[in-house]
């Protein structure tokens, strides 16, 4: 819905635990009723693809450009492959775990100072691109970096699902962003 500049999107602290736990839920199917949201034109800066990561962050390594890993460590380092058929991370990426933004048990977010702990090597005033394998880690890195006040948080429309399954796109192996002949 951020992408459609809705302003007054708010979210379930807690997810799914928190929203089963109304003692109140309806067992029945909900007469459907007609809406009175209309929605405005997407935004095209929400998502990028895997050629503007490639351009700004592997080839040009741009300055004002992050890019975001928010699979778990084992994931990035390549240790567990899953989702693609090679494991390890986009060159040049920064792994921080988007689930542990959360509390394990509840699932409710950290406070803002745990999440701005979480965050502290991500500047603000930078573009950020994030990914993850299928979609819900790197939105909860968004709205995570969102409720910062990070500005400019871009999402990689396909992540690590699309990347990990081109084998002609190269691939880091290991906890650095850079390593082998990725170095400087």
């Amino acid at each position: 819905l951020y992408g459609f500049n809705m302003a007054q999107v708010k979210i379930l602290d807690g997810g799914t635990l928190e929203w089963s736990a109304f003692n109140d839920l309806e067992k029945e199917p909900a007469e459907r009723q007609t809406g009175t949201v209309t929605l405005k034109p997407a935004t095209h800066d929400l998502l990028v693809e895997w050629t503007d990561v490639y351009d700004d962050v592997v080839s040009r390594r741009d300055p004002n450009v992050v890019l975001l890993d928010a699979r778990p460590k084992d994931m990035y380092t390549g240790e567990v492959i899953r989702h693609s058929i090679q494991g390890g991370h986009i060159p040049g990426a920064v792994n921080i775990v988007s689930l542990d933004g959360t509390d394990t048990q509840s699932q409710k977010w950290l406070s803002d100072d745990g999440l701005a702990e979480l965050y502290k090597s991500i500047p603000k005033e930078k573009t950020v691109y994030v990914y993850c394998h299928d979609g819900f880690r790197m939105s909860l890195a968004y709205l995570q970096l969102k409720q910062l006040g990070v500005k400019d948080v871009r999402l990689y429309n396909g992540g690590w699902s699309h990347w990990g399954n081109e084998l002609t796109l190269p691939v880091v192996e290991g906890d650095m962003p850079y390593s082998g002949d990725y170095e400087l």
